[in-house]
């Protein structure tokens, strides 16, 4: 993630706004739109709300870039949003398996 920011040779404002909000922002809407819970999605997406709502000001960094730059700047943001995943249950499942033989090797 670190290499694609650093590639788009930003203002450190836009690199920090990108890092720090605009991808976190992105992962907690996909993270909802997975969720089957109502709730849960509701939950995530008013946690994503606070920082996506300061990108959209006319006056914030992100604005001020060139508008094809900018499409660059979301799609990389996408892209590294996509990158995160959360563990799957069977990942879950061996990690518990281990825990469980460990524990019985070490009493």
């Amino acid at each position: 993630m670190t290499a694609r920011v650093e590639a788009l040779d930003l203002p450190p404002s836009a690199e920090t706004a990108l890092v720090e909000q605009l991808i976190p922002a992105l992962y907690l809407e996909r993270v909802a739109a997975r969720s089957p819970r109502a709730e849960t999605r509701h939950r995530l997406r008013a946690l994503s709300r606070p920082l996506l709502e300061p990108l959209r000001q006319g006056d914030h960094p992100l604005q001020a870039l060139a508008p094809a730059l900018r499409a660059q700047v979301e799609q990389v943001a996408v892209d590294c949003a996509d990158q995160f995943q959360r563990s799957s249950s069977c990942v879950e499942g061996r990690n518990g398996q281990l825990s469980l033989y460990h524990h019985g090797r070490t009493v």
